[in-house]
């Protein structure tokens, strides 16, 4: 199989490639989008949902957890990140959704709205423990609520100064499948002293 760049085309002058070849090209006839073209005439053209416009990132800013008013986390204790959207950064999301496709500020979960999609999500927070020499937990979970969790993954990370800002950044990857289409996925945090978090971003990038 032979594929051909041809760039920026009009789809409806371009002609047919010769067969066992194809034509890849931007349709201007058709929105410029990413269109294949073989031998027959036959177009497959890569829309939503399944070409490379249905990749993309939004991010979501808390402005309601500061320094002044916090979240405040209990030692030892699962406490949902019960995150607020203040500030959208969409400008290059998935073609056809926004930021409320994906982030349900009413449940705290991050969810998809297709199954099957991959995603790096990274969450970055500042904390302040009342003790040195501590850690903190984030837990993303797509069990039905925070007493019982369905983990997908965890990551810890280090507190080394009391009273002092941390800026903890967490960056996984995970599938759209199962309970997480059900329940969407909450993120739970457990550090090992009281501790403060403030100044929360959630980034949502689709990649395949």
């Amino acid at each position: 199989m032979a594929l051909i760049n041809m760039g920026t085309a009009d789809g409806s002058t371009l002609g047919n490639p010769s067969a066992g070849e194809f034509y890849l090209f931007l349709d201007s006839n058709n929105g410029s989008q990413l269109t294949r073209r073989n031998s027959s005439g036959t177009d497959l053209v890569y829309s939503i949902g399944d070409g490379i416009d249905a990749l993309g990132w939004i991010a979501v800013t808390d402005t309601t957890y500061t320094s002044g008013s916090p979240l405040n986390l209990t030692a030892s204790t699962d406490t949902l990140l019960d995150f607020h959207i203040d500030t959208v950064e969409e400008t290059y999301p998935p073609n056809g959704y926004t930021n409320t496709d994906f982030f349900n500020e009413t449940t705290s979960r991050i969810t998809s709205p297709i199954t099957g999609a991959g995603y790096v999500f990274r969450l970055e927070f500042e904390i302040t423990p009342q003790q040195s020499n501590r850690s903190i937990d984030v837990i993303f979970s797509t069990g039905v609520d925070v007493a019982n969790q369905v983990v997908i993954d965890k990551r810890s990370t280090g507190l080394i100064t009391n009273g002092g800002t941390n800026f903890i950044s967490s960056t996984s990857f995970f599938f759209a499948t199962g309970t997480f289409i059900t329940n969407g996925m909450q993120i739970i945090l457990n550090c090992t002293t009281n501790a403060a978090i403030s100044n929360v971003q959630l980034v949502l990038s689709r990649v395949n």
